[in-house]
């Protein structure tokens, strides 16, 4: 099977939903501790948040919008798009080779029909797991005014020889488990396995088609290149390649 891409796309299939952010970031903790838990080593963790910031009525409130920002926010290298398709965008990335972090801010600013709607995205992505040093920098780099759209995905792996498909989907099942959820989906296609499920840790949801409820994305790949078990945990959906 090949990759599976789920993005933003997904959201178009479901019926209309809400976000919550957890307290202490307890869906990114939960989710790498049941992946320790399990045997995984962790090899990158990433959160992504979007949400609406507002207005500006012209270009000139826009530009001392995003130089305010460019004040505020130390340690950012800027990239700024002069308008195309109706819309101005500013683009930050922040590093930290000490904890392999990095960041990625995005102001958007689209064209209405009296000024500029003004959108957020702000993605951080780490490859050392430090659960001191992602609370501190999420809670500073990350608000819950306007009810933002908050995504948290893990990925991590495991040596294994080849297994069978229960054994995949037993793996996959624990994971589940552990992270207090029950099956709502799941596909099964070869080296991959994957559940969507509905977790009672979490007050959130997304709403499916057929009126069930979800929260969480368990996927389990096995590539036979490497003997490798990768898992890649999503709250609520998964939205990295896997």
């Amino acid at each position: 099977m090949k990759s599976v891409l789920i993005l933003i796309i997904i959201l178009s299939i479901y019926m209309p939903y809400h976000f919550a952010q957890g307290s202490d970031n307890e869906e990114l903790n939960s989710m790498t501790k049941a992946a320790k838990q399990n045997g995984y080593t962790i090899r990158e963790w990433n959160v992504y948040q979007k949400s609406s910031i507002g207005k500006v009525k012209n270009v000139k409130e826009y530009n001392l919008f995003i130089n305010q920002i460019k004040k505020d926010l130390k340690g950012y290298k800027w990239e700024s798009t002069k308008e195309i398709d109706h819309h101005f965008k500013l683009v930050g990335i922040k590093t930290d080779s000490k904890y392999r972090l990095s960041q990625r801010l995005v102001i958007t600013a689209i064209k209405g029909k009296d000024g500029y709607d003004l959108e957020r995205t702000h993605e951080i992505t780490g490859q050392i797991w430090n659960e001191e040093v992602s609370d501190k920098v999420l809670s500073e780099a990350f608000d819950d005014s306007n009810q933002p759209q908050t995504f948290y995905n893990v990925r991590a792996d495991m040596p294994m020889n080849k297994p069978n498909q229960d054994k995949l989907k037993s793996k996959s099942q624990k994971l589940v488990s552990d992270l207090s959820a029950k099956e709502v989906e799941g596909l099964t296609e070869g080296n991959f396995v994957s559940y969507s499920a509905l977790s009672k840790k979490w007050n959130y949801s997304l709403k499916l088609k057929n009126n069930n409820k979800m929260n969480l994305q368990v996927a389990n790949r096995f590539t036979e290149d490497d003997n490798k078990l990768t898992v890649t945990i999503g709250t609520p959906i998964i939205i990295k390649e896997y």
